[in-house]
């Protein structure tokens, strides 16, 4: 087989040339200079897509949080409903609801991930959208029409009902899987730990070493502060409140007409979930981590379409040399399976509302020299520190799905990752993207940001030793076919594409404001060979959403390469400028050089003698340049950046806005300044953009079936 470069438009994909799309480029949005600017949306105002210019496009709300129904009628935008289907209230005295309640409703400023989901109108659109925070959270449908000039107008908005899971709780990034649902999330999982071996309330927020809700979460069940008061009530609380329903997978599908059906995807693994993204053969999911020391997961299904069973995985990372820099380090990647499970017939629904965390396992205190007894395994996942754990007989099924990331620590999995939050994925590079919004804990070397303090490495593996980056990174993972693995879609080497610039020339901006920053959640716009990137950070002063195009060379971000064994699809390698390579070598290990200028297949005579893990010289994965799309209010958040190719006609990148004027010590004082805009959240996109050359081609909208259950 001949392997040939080609022109950046095309991929070689063993001897088959496929189209890719063309350039998407936007107008360059300035860093916020004035008060007024750091107040507002700050958009570009034009994007070129294919050459195409268009200009009536920008940030465009769709909806403030604590909005009223078009028709007057109803919950405001972001209301918190309980299990009864009736409004939350912010009070802590259930007893003053009737005299107060109406100027003191729960609402979220926290608009998470939206989808667009068809209707019986072709003018006509479903979305769903989640609410991160705070608990209990929400969920609303909202039915959108699109004008001749791709414009949404919001027609009406209701909640999503979760009570036949007893709610929902923090639903944070989500994605669109390949059969067209609303997949969401649940992160910061309530500890079971602490919860099964507390005996009332002040015992339990003595011992909880996670940030955990579980008190406001009772107002889900209509219980409020004075009604938790008495002596007594701690044994009320856990029978109303089981840990093991929170943590998963949220799918929501729509039908033509607006029914809805809820899932929470038990099977898929407990954890503190930002994000799950399903893969083209339908099965494969990966699963992210947000949060401290935290697991990342994959997840094959037995049936296409259907996330109800499968079989679970853990990674183990080995870091390759002896480097410490974030910016040049890789990781190779194995994968340790933790076994089969299915929610079929609601049979883990059902045992999550039964088990506690003293049935899986048996613990022990840490000895004065940092060991375990005999028997225990020591284990430091999540943000519990060191534990020492014993399994119990035959429940390594459900510890593997209520206690994902301790289970995988017991098995010897990775439990040392920080921030881990989005990721998705490049099917003409065959390329997965992770962002990692801050590279500390875990991911250093015995060290808490760059201090010596060895809490989040002791009594575990100590797999990564990074030096503190704060700025954070995303990655690259290069994926290969290994049937003894995850299948066709395994992941090998985790590589650095780019990582945000420290800097201190700024009081306001601790990172460079000309890159990233704390990078969140992530998504490929395949036509355009881009990846846009949305920031949660407080390291600029306002947060960005980015494009980052691919086309364009940035040296700075390139890496030597390695020599990767026959038969497996080699992607370790991409990304140069005049070059996009992805071919199946089967004769030889698959070499590039680079000259500075091209890269360059080696032939099969000149790879001959290398053998699998040879350095070659040549980068790994080359970075391109950003574009600043849309900056954030003070004190606010971008979330669920994604890029919709083709909606009635047109293309849209939404992009939300959390929680503005918000700060760690409270509500910021520029709340107070003439020129603040609200606390209010924002539910919009930037668009609408001309379709690209490959949609055009296709010339159809067509989101496929929902799941079968």
């Amino acid at each position: 087989m001949t392997a040939v470069c080609l022109r950046v438009t095309v991929v070689c994909i063993a001897n088959v040339v496929a189209l890719v799309g063309a350039e998407l480029s936007v107008e360059h949005t300035p860093v916020p200079k004035t008060n007024l600017e750091k107040h507002g949306v700050l958009s570009s105002s034009y994007a070129s897509v294919d050459g195409v210019v268009a200009s009536n496009i920008g940030f465009k709300t769709l909806l403030r949080t604590g909005a009223v129904p078009p028709d007057g009628r109803g919950f405001l935008f972001g209301a918190a409903i309980d299990e009864s289907y009736s409004q939350i209230y912010t009070l802590t005295n259930s007893s003053l609801i009737a005299t107060h309640g109406g100027s003191n409703l729960l609402i979220s400023h926290y608009p998470d991930f939206p989808s667009f989901h068809k209707t019986r109108d072709p003018n006509r659109f479903h979305m769903v959208v989640h609410f991160e925070s705070p608990v209990p959270s929400s969920m609303y449908l909202v039915d959108v029409g699109q004008d001749s000039d791709g414009i949404f107008t919001v027609k009406s908005f209701k909640p999503i009902d979760w009570s036949s899971y007893g709610g929902i709780w923090h639903p944070c990034a989500g994605s669109l899987p390949p059969w067209g649902s609303h997949l969401g999330s649940e992160e910061y999982e309530p500890d079971a730990r602490t919860f099964t071996e507390a005996s009332n309330w002040t015992h339990y927020y003595m011992t909880t070493k996670y940030d955990d809700k579980v008190r406001d979460y009772m107002k889900y069940f209509g219980l409020y502060e004075n009604d938790l008061a008495a002596e007594g009530s701690w044994s009320l609380v856990t029978s109303k409140f089981h840990p093991y329903l929170y943590g998963y997978l949220s799918e929501v599908t729509v039908d033509v007409d607006g029914e809805y059906t809820v899932y929470k995807r038990f099977a898929t693994g407990r954890k503190s979930i930002e994000l799950g993204y399903v893969m083209p053969d339908r099965k494969t999911t990966f699963v992210t981590d947000d949060g401290t020391n935290t697991l990342f997961t994959a997840f094959i299904a037995d049936q296409v379409d259907d996330l109800s069973a499968g079989h679970l995985y853990c990674a183990r990372v080995t870091q390759e040399g002896t480097d410490t820099n974030a910016t040049t380090t890789a990781f190779e990647i194995d994968w340790i399976p933790m076994g089969h499970a299915s929610d079929k017939d609601d049979e883990l629904l059902s045992k999550a509302k039964t088990t506690s965390f003293s049935d899986l396992f048996e613990t022990t205190e840490v000895n004065s020299d940092a060991s375990c007894l005999i028997g225990f395994t020591s284990t430091n996942a999540g943000a519990y520190g060191q534990e020492c754990l014993k399994l119990k007989n035959g429940m390594e099924k459900l510890a593997s799905r209520f206690e994902t990331r301790r289970y995988g620590a017991y098995l010897g999995c990775t439990t040392e990752f920080s921030k881990m939050e989005g990721i998705t994925f490049s099917e003409n590079q065959n390329l997965l993207y992770m962002t990692i919004s801050d590279v500390r804990y875990g991911m250093e070397n015995n060290q808490n940001k760059g201090l010596d303090d060895d809490q989040f490495d002791v009594g575990g593996s100590n797999d990564i030793k990074l030096d503190y980056n704060k700025c954070g990174c995303v990655y690259g993972l290069s994926l290969k076919v290994n049937t003894t693995a995850l299948g066709q879609y395994t992941p090998a080497r985790l590589l650095p594409l780019r990582c945000g610039i420290p800097s201190h020339a700024d009081a306001d901006n601790a990172c460079s404001v000309d890159d990233i920053a704390s990078p969140d959640n992530a998504a490929f716009v395949e036509d355009h060979h881009a990846l846009v990137i949305g920031e949660d950070t407080d390291h600029h002063q306002n947060d960005v959403v980015w494009l980052y195009n691919l086309h364009t060379l940035d040296t700075a971000g390139c890496y030597s390469g390695k020599c990767v064994a026959p038969g497996f699809r080699s992607v370790d390698e991409l990304s140069l400028k005049g070059c996009q390579q992805r071919c199946q070598i089967t004769s030889t290990c698959a070499l590039f050089s680079y000259s500075g200028t091209k890269c360059t297949l080696l032939t099969a005579e000149q790879g001959a003698n290398c053998t699998d893990g040879d350095a070659v010289s040549g980068p790994v994965l080359c970075g391109g340049s950003l574009q600043r799309v849309f900056t954030s209010p003070y004190g606010a958040e971008t979330t669920g950046p994604y890029f919709h190719s083709n909606v009635g006609g047109f293309a849209y990148l939404t992009g939300n806005i959390q929680h503005p004027y918000e700060s760690d010590a409270g509500m910021m004082p520029e709340m107070n300044d003439t020129e603040a805009t609200g606390e209010e959240g924002y539910l919009g996109y930037f668009g609408p953009l001309p379709l690209s050359a490959v949609e055009l081609a296709k010339q159809q909208f067509a989101l496929p079936h929902p799941p079968s259950g």
